[in-house]
């Protein structure tokens, strides 16, 4: 499989967002762990969308990465793929981002 594909840019941003998330998700627990942050407790809404939206944006890293070395299909395919996980999770969040009751 080539790298420079748009398929092998949808699977590096897949990859990125869901460990992205379980890295980001793993620190917020440890920080709670050591008494840096409170529990989420009624926040944990809040906390689970923010830990989502860091994981989205972390493919802008890959985004500037690939960018660099001109591998512009898989660049097109990351961006896709970032842009749709955006637009599901606004679709997700959408009640509690605009108070929707």
């Amino acid at each position: 499989m080539k790298i420079n594909s748009v398929l092998v840019g949808i699977l590096i941003s897949a990859c990125i967002i869901f460990v992205g998330y379980a890295v980001v998700s793993l620190l917020f627990e440890t920080m709670v762990d050591l008494g840096w942050m409170d529990e989420a407790g009624s926040q944990a809404d809040k906390r689970q969308r923010t830990i989502w939206l860091l994981s989205v944006c972390l493919n802008i890293v890959a985004i500037q990465f690939f960018n660099k070395r001109k591998f512009r299909n898989t660049q097109k395919g990351i961006a896709v793929f970032t842009v749709l996980a955006a637009f599901g999770w606004v679709f997700y969040y959408y009640k509690s981002l605009f108070f929707v009751e």
